[in-house]
């Protein structure tokens, strides 16, 4: 596990529905979700979920306060139905981006 792993936060989902400010089908891990709200300027938090055997959901958040824990996060303990967390730090490497 990356050393900013208590950063995120698997089986749980933001629930600011007030500010949500996009969301996207196909995205197939939370590392893709998180490059997402990365590379837009208006996103501080990600959602990431996967219903069935579809690809997963990206919903990109300006903010998060607020979270829950859906019913079906918890019936696939394990496989991290769902996942929450910040911009940064990156989920990959624990990095923040360089400031200039």
């Amino acid at each position: 596990d990356p050393s900013c792993s208590d950063e995120f936060y698997p089986g749980w989902l933001c629930n600011e529905e007030e500010n949500l400010i996009g969301e996207i089908e196909g995205i197939s891990d939370p590392s893709d979700c998180q490059a997402i709200c990365q590379n837009h300027d208006d996103c501080e938090f990600f959602n990431y979920y996967v219903e069935g055997h579809d690809k997963g959901f990206c919903q990109l958040h300006s903010s998060c306060s607020n979270f829950v824990e859906h019913e079906w996060c918890r019936e696939h303990e394990g496989e991290h139905q769902c996942f929450a967390g910040p911009k940064y730090p990156d989920l990959d490497d624990c990095s923040y981006p360089e400031l200039f």
